[in-house]
């Protein structure tokens, strides 16, 4: 006889594999990947992540090629003191600092540096998705619960990523304090309706 935390595990299962394909489908996501185990600063035992979507951010993407191309053309000046790009490096600083204008290429290879870094650290954008497939509505403790584990990880500065957007997805429905804690905190919630995902607060 099939137990009933067999058939619950199967229907929330079913939700992730459903709600991962719909983050790649319609929200942008390049990648998700399932139950994934992370570790929190206080709690000795790993989260499960029921799913961990990654998204990539175009803006950052481009500062972070801005970045590399201001270093490789004040290298390239450098190399081959190419006057014109000197001569223009010179005038941007001497706006903004004019006793720097000597050191217009060194300066512009430190800014396309630490852009290209910036970019690089921001380019990847983490969710961590909670997906409950039950027969009643998400209650208010469940969300509490949920803020509390993504509080925790975040508070680990070495883990290997932080949640920057968090979601909360139902089979059902949400009870209205479910909701207004999500809201308070900063949880998107969905609800599944049909074949599609319907957003309930952001």
């Amino acid at each position: 006889m099939i137990s009933k935390r067999f058939l619950n595990s199967a229907k929330g299962k079913s939700l992730e594999r459903e709600f991962g394909e719909w983050m790649k489908s319609d929200l942008g996501y390049s990648k998700t990947e399932f139950r994934v185990p992370v570790k929190g600063k206080v709690s000795e035992r790993s989260y499960e992540v029921d799913i961990h979507g990654v998204k990539h951010s175009k803006l950052m993407n481009a500062i972070f090629f801005v970045g590399i191309a201001l270093l490789l053309l004040s290298l390239y000046a450098y190399s081959t003191k190419d006057a014109y790009i000197e001569t223009v490096a010179a005038r941007i600083i001497r706006v903004v600092n004019p006793d720097q204008a000597g050191n217009a290429l060194a300066i512009l290879g430190i800014i396309g540096l630490f852009l290209g870094w910036y970019g690089k650290s921001k380019t990847k954008v983490h969710a961590w998705v909670e997906c409950k497939n039950q027969k009643s509505n998400v209650k208010r403790h469940q969300i509490q619960k949920f803020i509390s584990s993504v509080e925790d990880v975040r508070a680990l500065e070495e883990a290997k990523w932080q949640p920057k957007r968090v979601l909360f997805v139902s089979g059902t429905d949400f009870d209205s304090d479910a909701l207004n804690f999500a809201r308070e905190y900063g949880v998107t919630c969905y609800r599944r309706k049909m074949e599609v995902f319907e957003l309930v607060s952001k």
